[in-house]
């Protein structure tokens, strides 16, 4: 199977909302960077997202789009330059596929973690307003993360995932993010850089994304465009 472009992307705010699964502090921070970022309601109200990117993938060219729609659900196609056909992986919120060639087959357990990881870090620019009663939060003292002042949080779900959020103090931006993440290769510690924010339909988002292990860059995206909204339930269906 082809490794995931991005094996990291924003881990999900929207899922840190459960008022009783966090201290207020940590409340507070986020609460404060919803507003900064767009407000509760142009989140609440988005629903979903499709991102196209182009990028490297270990010195591979590649290019992506990805669909994502709360809670947890995820489309996402690419192809590698000059290395076979695109490739579309789906996790429906249960179960994980994947189409290529003309073939669609069901993953196996551990890739569909995988594609479940994946699916809960994409879900985290609109799904703030969504209690999650699963979900605990810790808010950690000012930092520095990658050369910068964050202020952050550390949020683990009951299904093993974890990832620790950094913020910007002054604009509210998600900059960063780390944790172990389950890749096809086992689980790695990986660093997840956002950048370039410009606003979308009403919403602050990243046009840079950098995945990073140490200081081996994995892979590096730019994005093309972001559109918001809905998603028909097809999105997340492949045929087979």
């Amino acid at each position: 199977m082809v490794r995931p472009t991005l094996p990291l992307l924003l881990a999900p705010l929207a899922l840190l909302a459960a008022a009783g699964c966090r201290a207020p502090d940590a409340r507070t921070l986020l609460d404060d960077a919803l507003e900064r970022r767009g407000g509760r309601s142009v989140y609440e109200s988005a629903g979903g997202a499709v991102r196209t990117e182009r990028g490297e993938l270990r010195g591979i060219p590649y290019e992506a789009t990805l669909s994502f729609r709360e809670p947890n659900q995820l489309r996402h196609s690419f192809r590698l330059a000059g290395i076979g056909p695109e490739i579309t992986q789906v996790f429906d919120g249960r179960a994980a596929w994947q189409s290529m060639d003309g073939r669609t087959s069901r993953l196996d357990a551990a890739d569909a973690r995988v594609l479940r990881n994946r699916a809960m870090d994409e879900t985290s620019f609109w799904m703030v307003g969504l209690d999650d009663p699963n979900l605990t939060t810790e808010r950690l003292e000012p930092s520095t993360f990658r050369g910068r002042e964050v202020e952050s949080i550390r949020v683990h779900h009951w299904t093993g995932y974890a990832r620790v959020l950094h913020f910007d103090p002054e604009t509210g931006d998600l900059v960063g993010a780390e944790g172990n993440t389950w890749t096809p290769f086992g689980r790695e510690y990986l660093e997840t850089t956002y950048s370039g924010f410009e606003t979308f339909d009403g919403l602050r988002l990243p046009t840079r994304i950098e995945v990073h292990s140490g200081e081996e860059v994995h892979s590096a995206a730019d994005v093309v465009s972001w559109s918001i909204g809905a998603l028909p339930d097809a999105a997340f269906r492949l045929d087979g």
